[in-house]
């Protein structure tokens, strides 16, 4: 592996003018590093100068300034370039799309560092040599976990805006808090499923649409990556389901239509028709009443196409017990079993 930072060349001096004081100090560079070009920048343009030194952030660092200890990083910086460790899992990721550019959010007076080890991982970024951890723009590469982060980072976590690869090849971009998926992203997983809305504690949660492109779509509501309260959901075969939702099922109040023209409107538990519902076929056909695991099954009347009507027992989805026929004003009473006629009700 490559030398600690304490191995640094070719000191170089800076003057820093305040209105306190003036400061000569030791900016030590090292290669694959623009530490000295990017201070210098900075610093020897005098209306840069004059707009940053108003700024507080910049207060804070002077006093890191006066320590040229306080810029060395006990972290060695690593031999290998970035591209050549990370999985290949990654490198098609990116392959298909593309770089992330990051979008700088903090404002704050950070220093560039070249690939350096930390631990279990590497990182290649902004640097607060106060704190001295990772802060501002910047890449990390986690060599157990195979998970790369391009982004931001605010005192050594991953934090507002970034980009996150998983091991499994899932990609999420969007906001961060706390090193979570935290705010508002989206998550392209391997399968093909992408979900884009609210994310809470590393969690799908809140409002969003996750559509798999083979099966279905589903905007609405959100707790702990699955379906749960109020939503829509459409199949690729065409039916749709409006209603509640509760730990991943259609469960609840809702209304669900065919292609075929079949309409369902009633309650459901576990992703069947169960309690009391009623539904309505194409051909003309009602039924209002019971339902039990998706089927009729207990009390319920059925309109028939010809305009007669059942009323009565029904089980797994079949006439059965007593019930009552009725034909335009004639109305008589009998007994069924498993969906076929077996009596009449004597008078």
């Amino acid at each position: 592996m490559g030398g600690a930072c304490s191995c640094f060349q070719s000191p170089n001096i800076l003057s820093l003018k305040t209105e306190e004081a003036e400061y000569i100090v030791n900016v030590e560079a090292y290669s694959g590093c623009e530490i000295n070009n990017n201070i210098s920048s900075a610093f020897h343009q005098g209306s840069i100068l004059k707009r940053l030194l108003k700024q507080i952030i910049v207060k804070k660092y002077i006093k890191t300034l006066k320590n040229p200890s306080s810029f060395r990083v006990k972290y060695p910086i690593s031999t290998h370039r970035l591209e050549e460790i990370q999985s290949e899992l990654i490198k098609s990721n990116e392959a298909e799309y593309g770089d992330f550019r990051i979008t700088p959010v903090w404002g704050e007076l950070t220093i560039p560092l070249p690939l350096i080890e930390i631990d279990d991982f590497y990182y290649q970024g902004e640097w607060d040599f106060t704190t001295k951890q990772p802060h501002g723009a910047g890449t990390s590469y986690n060599r157990i976990s195979n998970e790369k982060f391009s982004g931001n980072f605010k005192k050594g976590k991953r934090n507002a805006l970034g980009r996150l690869i998983l091991a499994n090849g899932d990609l999420y971009e969007g906001e961060f808090y706390e090193n979570e998926m935290h705010g508002n992203g989206t998550l392209l997983h391997f399968q093909g499923k992408v979900y884009i809305g609210e994310f809470r504690k590393g969690f799908k949660e809140g409002y969003g649409k996750e559509q798999d492109r083979h099966e279905s779509c589903y905007e609405g509501d959100f707790v702990k990556n699955k379906r749960h309260g109020n939503g829509k959901l459409i199949w690729a075969d065409g039916r749709i389901y409006t209603g509640e939702f509760f730990n991943d099922k259609m469960h609840g109040l809702g209304e669900c239509w065919w292609p075929e023209g079949k309409r369902y409107y009633g309650q459901w538990a576990n992703d069947k028709q169960h309690g009391e519902g009623q539904c309505i076929w194409d051909d003309g056909r009602e039924f209002i009443g019971q339902y039990f695991k998706g089927q009729e099954d207990g009390s319920g009347k059925m309109l028939m196409v010809n305009g007669d009507i059942y009323d009565g027992m029904w089980k797994r989805g079949k006439q059965h017990g007593n019930g009552t026929i009725k034909t335009g004003e004639n109305e008589k009473k009998g007994l069924w079993e498993d969906g076929n006629f077996v009596s009449w009700a004597h008078e």
